[in-house]
């Protein structure tokens, strides 16, 4: 969550592929979960696929 009264919430998951994402929207579970939160937030959610770096490099 950001700090100080914003209502922002950040929540960061690490897939495989895009298979494994593609996979996890569709499981029962997800499915289920967006059915259920539909009526919690104000606005739909806002999904930034980003990609990692090696620090080390």
């Amino acid at each position: 969550r950001e700090a100080g009264d914003s209502p922002n919430l950040h929540l960061f998951e690490i897939y495989d592929d895009q298979a494994a994402f593609d996979a996890h929207l569709a499981s029962a579970y997800f499915v289920a979960f967006r059915d259920k939160s539909a009526d919690w937030f104000a606005a739909p959610p806002v999904i930034k696929v980003l990609s990692g770096i090696d620090v080390a490099e």
